[in-house]
């Protein structure tokens, strides 16, 4: 994982090593891995993506549909993924800590999103 960090962009860094550093927290029992060309985090399955854009990060919930999204920062209308966009100079929002344990909890509840 931080190798592959290590490729990005300064300001990419910058987002993703605190991010992934509240993720590994957060879940302290969950996986980090690279997959489909991305960071991933698994617990009963992937329920988290980092996907390094040009103007911005994103952080994936592949339950993200499902999730309860109290501050309104989780963007698509999907049942599935929704994500959080995060551009460069940006704080982290307050509430990720929340949908990373949401996450976390309904892939223990669902199992495996990716097994339907």
């Amino acid at each position: 994982m931080d190798a592959f960090v290590a490729r990005m962009e300064g300001w990419q860094q910058d987002l993703v090593r605190p991010l992934a550093a509240l993720i590994a927290k957060e879940a302290p029992g969950a996986s980090a891995y690279i997959k489909w060309g991305h960071p991933v985090w698994d617990h009963a399955g992937p329920f988290a993506l980092v996907k390094a854009a040009k103007a911005h990060v994103t952080l994936g919930f592949w339950r993200g549909g499902q999730m309860r999204d109290a501050d309104g920062i989780l963007e698509g209308d999907s049942d599935g993924m929704r994500y959080v966009r995060i551009q460069s100079g940006q704080r982290l929002p307050a509430s990720l800590a929340a949908l990373v344990h949401e996450a976390l909890a309904l892939n223990q509840k669902h199992g495996d999103p990716l097994k339907r």
